[in-house]
């Protein structure tokens, strides 16, 4: 069985751990995607939980077809809650896949902003000043 663990100090040790306190890595996944499953996964799980819904409440997600926005989707689902998304033109049918109710387009094109953005505006205190590049090929 293929496992992924992190130690304090960085490097492989040996752990003993209650079996419930594991899972498979998904077949084909590799080392770094399948790190990344519980944390999501929590994030989501924890945001629902401190909402303290009601059972048929309604739920907005935003992002929802991103790694978070997608498992709080389905999390929200599984708790019996109605979900409203948003998405993308090309992410809108895998936003109802993974269980949104309603999923709204998200930006609308030509009023100025970037799909799902806010518009942006320069401040007489931002004008003038440039946004730091990355060096290329990072």
């Amino acid at each position: 069985m293929k496992a992924i663990g992190l130690t304090a100090f960085g490097g492989p040790e040996v752990l003993v751990v209650p079996a419930e306190s594991v899972v498979r890595v998904p077949a084909g996944a590799t080392g770094i995607e399948a790190a990344t499953l519980p944390m999501n996964g929590l994030t989501a799980r924890m945001a629902l939980d401190l909402l303290e819904l009601p059972a048929g409440a309604t739920v907005a997600v935003t992002g929802a077809a991103g790694a978070v926005g997608g498992y709080a989707v389905q999390l929200a689902k599984a708790d019996g809650f109605r979900v409203i998304a948003d998405a993308g033109p090309k992410d809108e049918q895998l936003v109802y896949d993974v269980g949104a109710d309603v999923v709204l387009p998200r930006g609308v094109p030509g009023d100025g902003t970037k799909e799902g953005g806010r518009r942006r505006r320069r401040t007489r205190r931002h004008r003038g000043r440039r946004r730091a590049r990355r060096p290329r090929g990072t």
